[in-house]
C-alpha cells in the first residue's frame, strides 16, 4: 500500500508473486497497512486502564494547565512544550506515513497512469501531489489557529506582545499545529526507503525537510510559535498555488496552470 506502481501493459493483467514476509519488498509494498496496525495498537491501548496512561503520551498533547491570563481577565486551558512531545511527534509521523500511502495509492497513482509521465516528471508530479494537499491543509489549519487565537485574546497585538511570559503557553490548536508540522517533515525520512528514492531525489528532499524541521522546532522550543504560525500560513498559501499549478501543468491543463 502506498508505493508507486509501475505496471506495463501486460504486467497489469497478471498478479505479482507475493514477496516473503518481513522481506524488504514485503515491507515496502505493505508499509501503509503495517503502520496502520502500529497506530491501532496505541489507539486500542487507550481503552484499557493499564495501558491508557502510557498510550496517551503518544496520542494526546501533553503539558496542559489552566492558566489565568491577567491581561484578558480570563482562565484558559493552555499547553507548553516539553520532552514528552518527542513521543507524540513520532506517533503522528507514523500517522503521516499512512496518510502518504493512502494519497499515493488512491489518488496519485491513478492520475500518473492516466498522464503517462516520464520518470523525471513522475518524481515532480508525486512531490507536487503530496505537497499541494499538505500545503493546502497547513494553510487552512494555520489560518484557523490565527482566527482562534484572535478570538480568545481579542487583540492582534498579543501575537508579539508579552514575550516570553505569555508566549510559552499555546492553546490546543496551536500545539497540534506545531506537532503535526514537525511530524510531517520527520515522516519524509522513512519515505525515502518506502518510495525507493534515488540519491539525488533523497538529497533534494532532505534539505527541504531539515530546514523545515529546524525552523519549526526552533520556534516551538524558543516559544516563537505565534510568529511561526503567521509566517507558515503565508508560506503554505504560496506553496499551495505553486504545487497545484505544477500538477495542472503535468496533467496538460496548461492554460489554468499559467493563470495560477
Amino acid at each position: 500500500m502506498g508505493v508507486e506502481t509501475r505496471r506495463t501493459a501486460t504486467g497489469g493483467r497478471h498478479k505479482k508473486a507475493t514477496p516473503p514476509i518481513f522481506s524488504h519488498e514485503f515491507v515496502i509494498q505493505n508499509h501503509g497497512d503495517i503502520m496502520s496496525c502500529v497506530l491501532m495498537v496505541f489507539i486500542v491501548g487507550l481503552m484499557f486502564p493499564l495501558s491508557a496512561s502510557m498510550c496517551s503520551v503518544f496520542v494526546a498533547p501533553q503539558y496542559n494547565e489552566t492558566v489565568n491570563i491577567t491581561s484578558e481577565l480570563v482562565s484558559l486551558t493552555l499547553y507548553r512544550n516539553g520532552p514528552a512531545d518527542v513521543l507524540t511527534i513520532l506517533f503522528y509521523a507514523v500517522a503521516w506515513v499512512v496518510v502518504h500511502a493512502v494519497i499515493q495509492e488512491y489518488i496519485l497513482d491513478k492520475l500518473q497512469r492516466k498522464a503517462r509521465l516520464s520518470k523525471v516528471k513522475t518524481f515532480k508530479f508525486t512531490e507536487s501531489g503530496h505537497m499541494s494537499l499538505f500545503a493546502l491543509y497547513s494553510a487552512c489549519h494555520a489560518a484557523y489557529v490565527i482566527v482562534d487565537f484572535v478570538q480568545n485574546y481579542t487583540d492582534v497585538k498579543r501575537i508579539w506582545l508579552a514575550y516570553p511570559e505569555e508566549h510559552r503557553w499555546m492553546n490546543l490548536n496551536m500545539k497540534l499545529f506545531a506537532i503535526l508540522q514537525i511530524s510531517y517533515w520527520v515522516h519524509q525520512f522513512p519515505e525515502f526507503y518506502f518510495q525507493k528514492m534515488k540519491a539525488d531525489e533523497i538529497r533534494q528532499r532532505t534539505i527541504v525537510s531539515v530546514l523545515h524541521i529546524c525552523f519549526i522546532s526552533a520556534a516551538y522550543i524558543m516559544n516563537f510559535m505565534r510568529f511561526a504560525v503567521v509566517l507558515l500560513a503565508l508560506e503554505y498559501a504560496s506553496q499551495t498555488i505553486f504545487h497545484f499549478s505544477r500538477l495542472l501543468h503535468f496533467l496538460e491543463k496548461k492554460d489554468i496552470a499559467k493563470n495560477g
